[in-house]
């Protein structure tokens, strides 16, 4: 999957199957029994890993940026290959922008009910034990956007208002986004993000592709393919999504010691540009300023294949809680997110 723009090489692709098998056992019989009989197994796995990586150097580097990226080279060139690319203005021209700020919404929508979800480095704590819990409480987004103005670390994520009102709908370009998206890809679901200067999302993926569009502010990203899967090793939480304790801006690398070997991206997004963020790619995510933005998401099963066949069984096999609900709920992932135990 790598071609070096990047994401890296990784461990060995051997080194990753074994590690993937280790983490399918985990989440099918629990950690703690798996290691009673493969314990010594998961070492190894670790020790060649360590050795995969070692001398490897990390480092971050900018992101593709493309104007005027026809369907056809998108697919060829970014979604194919698995990687990330920056659709540098391709938004510029939508209503959206320059029309849509925090205040635009909290005086069309002051009572719209938002639910928050606790994704900072600071809520996230040890994810491997069950204190944490993603609700983060009720707000509306009048209350929101005060909050934000105020300067507290206030960010609304994943917000479906966008698919209850049409007329939000229409100052996006729908046809553009049609035409960017796969051949066969199903489903297309458009979720508002907005938060204050500052607030921050902890690193983590799932198993749909993303165009993010960047309406108001700026917002800059940390991105990594999931070949590193084993270095932010993911806690064992069965969810249809995953996440990490790693901090790509103050890594512990006492707990992580890998870390320093880890390649990937980094990009900051402004009005107009849109990323396009691969299935399952790890991302950290920090507005320098106020900030909205649109997340498009889709599924497109060769690019989940291509991206991680393992992650992908995961989310099939997830039950805190199911995929299936998640569905019925159309995708309305801050419902998902409060579900989790």
């Amino acid at each position: 999957m790598s071609d070096g723009r990047g994401q890296g090489e990784g461990p060995r692709r051997a080194s990753r199957a074994l590690w993937d098998a280790l983490w399918i056992a985990d989440h099918v019989a629990g950690r703690r029994r798996v290691d009673r009989v493969l314990g010594a197994a998961r070492e190894r796995v670790a020790a060649r890993i360590a050795e995969d990586l070692a001398g490897a150097e990390g480092g971050l580097e900018a992101v593709d940026r493309k104007r005027g990226l026809t369907p056809r080279a998108f697919w060829r060139d970014y979604v194919r290959p698995c990687l990330p690319v920056v659709l540098e203005g391709a938004a510029r021209e939508w209503p959206a922008i320059g029309r849509w700020t925090p205040r635009f919404f909290a005086e069309r929508y002051p009572d719209a009910p938002i639910t928050l979800i606790r994704a900072a480095p600071t809520d996230l704590g040890d994810l491997g034990t069950p204190a944490y819990r993603p609700a983060g409480g009720e707000t509306t987004l009048a209350a929101l956007v005060d909050d934000m103005e105020a300067g507290h670390a206030t960010y609304a994520r994943f917000v479906p208002i966008l698919n209850q009102d049409p007329a939000l709908e229409a100052d996006l370009d729908r046809g553009w986004v049609d035409a960017m998206r796969p051949r066969g890809a199903v489903g297309t679901y458009y979720q508002l993000f907005m938060g204050g200067a500052g607030t921050i999302t902890s690193l983590h993926n799932a198993i749909g592709s993303n165009l993010f569009v960047q309406v108001h502010g700026e917002k800059t990203w940390w991105l990594y393919a999931p070949v590193y899967n084993a270095v932010f090793d993911p806690p064992l939480k069965r969810a249809p999504f995953f996440f990490s304790a790693v901090d790509p801006e103050r890594p512990d690398l006492e707990r992580f010691p890998l870390f320093s070997h880890v390649r990937g991206f980094k990009v900051t997004l402004r009005p107009g540009d849109v990323l396009y963020n691969p299935p399952f790619y790890w991302h950290y995510v920090r507005n320098p300023t106020a900030s909205i933005g649109v997340g498009v998401r889709f599924y497109d099963l060769p690019s989940i294949l291509r991206t991680s066949p393992t992650q992908a069984l995961l989310t099939l096999m997830a039950t805190n809680p199911p995929a299936w609900i998640g569905r019925r709920l159309r995708f309305d992932f801050t419902k998902v997110f409060v579900q989790m135990r």
